[in-house]
């Protein structure tokens, strides 16, 4: 089973360390900036970052160490989707989170911006945003791959049309050139 928690750890640094935020301070972001940023994170959910990136981790994490392990016990998996919620909920709880993204609001959006984006979300059409937008997101992805798919054909055949023309292929008549 040691062999399970190297994986795992080891899976956990690199999609962790893939995803940390900069290291710039929040301590440089004035008072009422930092107070505007943490209302509109508290009212967009971006707590709900850590449930996203906790679930993400164990489905990547899981479909890992099936490959690598094919006889990996399920309660192994059960074991690593609990810990890593309960790390994640820990941490949330701590604010690290948000104070990882604090520098990023900081950087894109100025005081006025965000009073209002405020203003918006609090209103009935952005809370009714807030609360479609992870389906909408979602059915927007699943569309967006189904499109991409379907152009995928066409855009192979392009190319390897337009490799013909410029002569960035070799010729099937021609030996390939060798280096």
């Amino acid at each position: 089973m040691s062999r399970y928690l190297v994986i795992f750890c080891t899976l956990f640094f690199v999609f962790s360390a893939s995803i940390q935020a900069e290291t710039d301070t929040d301590s440089a972001i004035p008072a009422e900036k930092r107070a505007a940023i943490m209302k509109l994170m508290e009212i967009t959910g971006s707590d709900q970052m850590g449930k996203m990136f906790a679930d993400m981790f164990i489905k990547q994490s899981a479909a890992a160490m099936q490959l690598a392990y094919p006889d990996i016990p399920a309660r192994a998996i059960d074991v690593i989707a609990d810990e890593v919620n309960q790390v994640v909920d820990e941490e949330v709880a701590k604010g690290e989170l948000q104070r990882s993204l604090m520098p990023v609001y900081h950087r894109h959006f100025t005081l006025e911006e965000l009073n209002v984006l405020l203003a918006f979300y609090e209103s009935p059409t952005g809370q009714k945003s807030i609360r479609i937008m992870p389906q909408l997101t979602q059915e927007s992805t699943l569309i967006g791959q189904a499109w991409a798919q379907q152009l995928s054909g066409k855009l192979q055949l392009r190319l390897s049309q337009r490799f013909q023309q410029e002569g960035l292929l070799p010729s099937a008549n021609k030996p390939a050139a060798t280096e």
